[in-house]
């Protein structure tokens, strides 16, 4: 009895356990439940929220795209600034030579135009044969007359160096006569004077010694004698300048004996024209031998031609001739204002198209004043820049005599190092500035802002600007195109790159 008492117990118990665990479930169950329904309202909440973000970060970006302008940037790097400058031209010759033939010959034939290239020893015309042996006999007719003339010139020319010297020692003998004379009646004259003024002296003392004796003395022929010496005095002066006379009329005929023929430059002149002649007979023989063919002397391009079959050719050049071996003058006239760009160290190319070179490395070989030969309009203001092509330079470009061509001029300045694409330059007042990027952070993260720099170019060209070192380097982000209009402390984002 005690036992089942103990049996129904434990079954009571086993019952009431098993409703306490049936309870604890449920309420367990329950709360799982609720747990369940509040993540699944948050995972819920959460897909809201992000949908939320989503939505307005689209919105965000949307309205950066509209109201924010996309900016292209870049950095300053270290580069050459290069000035290119261009003109049409034309290819001229460097060099003209002419052709000159004998004046006075019939041409016979004529074999090049004006522009044909001819090639060293080309045949260029022909001389008539028949007509060329008709001017050779008459200048060496002209040569033989002349030597002739100057043969009898000489002849008389001895006639008269003889005559003259003959002339000469007759007018020095004639000297030698009256100086002879001369001394002969002078020295006879003195001495009669000296005989007169003796006896006048004896007849003075014989006076006075009659006068001692107290005799009278012969007055008269004391005044005769003084007479006589008078007279002699004066014989004597005639016979001296009598001499002296004869000897100045004989020197005089020595003088005009001995003076130089009259200059005669006849036979200079025909000597003068002898050799003239025979210059010219002998370039009259060379085309005879050559069989009156005219050859050209180089390689070259014709220019003119002055004659035609039948003509006669005259002084002036029968035909004028680009010599090739000197090259060619290209030649293209500039703007003054390129003036400093045409210097010695200016890089100078050739193009037919404008764009491929077809001679390069060339150097300015001069640069003047369009309009200084007074043949041009250009004016003052224009250069004419002349290049010279010659060797293989000339060959490989192609280039012809008459062709035009552009000229390409490339002016590199120093390295700067720091420079911008030109682009980015801006002006205001006359002030030239740059928009560099300043990056700043917030809740949305890093935002772009235009920051105004003022700058110094010292060069620039169409692509590129050399700017003073010191207000940028190497890390500056500048803005060098925008969407639109973009100032200082604008907000900027940079546009994305599209592949």
């Amino acid at each position: 009895m005690k036992k089942n008492r103990n049996i129904q117990k434990s079954r009571d118990l086993r019952t009431s356990l098993s409703g306490i665990q049936h309870r604890l479930k449920a309420i367990l169950e329950f709360q799982w439940q609720t747990e369940q329904s509040l993540r699944s309202r948050a995972i819920r909440l959460l897909a809201v929220f992000l949908a939320v973000m989503v939505l307005f970060t689209f919105l965000s970006r949307w309205a950066d795209s509209v109201t924010v302008p996309r900016v292209q940037v870049d950095a300053p790097a270290a580069r050459v600034i290069e000035h290119r400058i261009s003109a049409a031209g034309t290819a001229i010759q460097n060099r003209e030579t002419a052709v000159s033939v004998e004046s006075g010959l019939q041409v016979e034939s004529v074999y090049v135009n004006v522009g044909d290239t001819v090639k060293k020893d080309d045949v260029l015309l022909k001389i008539n044969l028949e007509q060329l042996q008709e001017k050779i006999d008459e200048v060496e007719k002209e040569i033989k007359s002349l030597q002739l003339s100057n043969d009898a010139l000489d002849y008389n020319r001895n006639l008269q160096e003889d005559s003259r010297s003959k002339s000469i020692r007759q007018a020095e003998k004639n000297y030698a006569d009256a100086r002879s004379a001369g001394s002969d009646a002078v020295s006879a004259a003195k001495k009669e004077l000296e005989k007169a003024i003796k006896d006048l002296r004896q007849a003075k003392k014989d006076k006075k010694k009659a006068n001692k004796k107290g005799k009278q003395s012969d007055t008269g022929n004391i005044e005769s004698l003084k007479s006589l010496v008078e007279q002699k005095e004066q014989a004597y002066e005639d016979a001296k300048n009598s001499q002296k006379s004869a000897l100045s009329e004989a020197q005089q005929a020595i003088d005009e004996a001995k003076k130089p023929l009259e200059k005669d430059n006849t036979g200079a002149i025909n000597d003068l024209s002898i050799d003239t002649y025979e210059k010219n007979l002998s370039k009259l023989n060379k085309i005879k031998e050559a069989k009156g063919q005219i050859k050209a002397d180089n390689d070259g391009v014709i220019t003119n031609v002055a004659v035609t079959a039948g003509s006669m050719t005259t002084e002036e050049a029968v035909m004028r001739m680009a010599d090739l071996s000197a090259g060619i003058r290209f030649t293209a006239q500039f703007s003054k204002e390129d003036e400093k760009y045409l210097t010695d160290n200016a890089e100078i190319s050739l193009s037919l198209d404008g764009e491929t070179p077809v001679a390069e490395g060339l150097s300015l070989e001069s640069v003047t004043e369009s309009g200084a030969d007074g043949e041009t309009t250009a004016g003052a203001d224009s250069l004419d820049a002349s290049v010279l092509l010659t060797g293989d330079a000339l060959t490989n470009s192609g280039l012809s005599i008459g062709q035009t061509a552009t000229m390409i001029v490339t002016q590199k300045s120093e390295k700067y190092a720091s420079t911008i694409p030109l682009s980015a330059l801006r002006e205001e007042n006359n002030k030239e500035y740059i928009l560099t990027v300043e990056k700043r952070e917030s809740v949305l993260g890093e935002e772009w802002f235009a920051q105004r720099t003022e700058v110094t170019v010292l060069d620039k060209n169409e692509t590129y600007a050399a700017i003073k070192e010191g207000v940028i380097n190497a890390d500056s982000t500048i803005i060098i195109s925008s969407s639109r209009s973009v100032e200082d402390g604008d907000r900027v984002r940079e546009e994305e790159e599209t592949s």
